[in-house]
């Protein structure tokens, strides 16, 4: 049973791209005030947050701190946590970011009409047998 409930589980796209690039967020991303004051303006993080993240000793603990608090947001967030990065210098990994939320976002919609197609194949083609047994 625990097999079909993690089969129809999905990962949460904005979920999937922190997962993915954490070890480039942990590497290249410098977490400095700007950048959180940045974030704080959008509503992204609050103060809290912002205390967590710059309480941490070194910046890969500060990146990852920032991630943890990334994950736990929704998608929205991660599209403004982008755009601050952009704004605040951090173009590149916003990049990354950024097209990897895109990616994720065209597998889903092809995902999606790709099952679509099947279903309605499905129901013309089972409507065909139905129809051939009238003749």
């Amino acid at each position: 049973m625990a097999s079909d409930e993690d089969s129809n589980t999905a990962v949460p796209k904005h979920r999937f791209v922190i997962q993915t690039t954490i070890g480039t967020i942990i590497d290249n991303l410098n977490v400095d005030s700007t950048l959180l004051e940045e974030l704080k303006r959008r509503r992204v993080i609050n103060d809290r947050m912002l205390v967590d993240v710059l309480s941490r000793p070194n910046r890969p603990q500060k990146a990852l701190c920032l991630s943890n608090h990334l994950l736990g947001l929704g998608p929205h967030a991660l599209r403004e946590t982008c755009s601050a990065m952009a704004k605040c210098g951090h173009k590149a990994i916003a990049a990354v970011l950024q097209r990897l939320l895109k990616e994720k976002r065209d597998r889903s919609r092809s995902r999606a009409r790709s099952l679509s197609r099947k279903r309605s194949y499905g129901r013309n083609k089972s409507f065909s047998k139905r129809q051939s047994t009238f003749k």
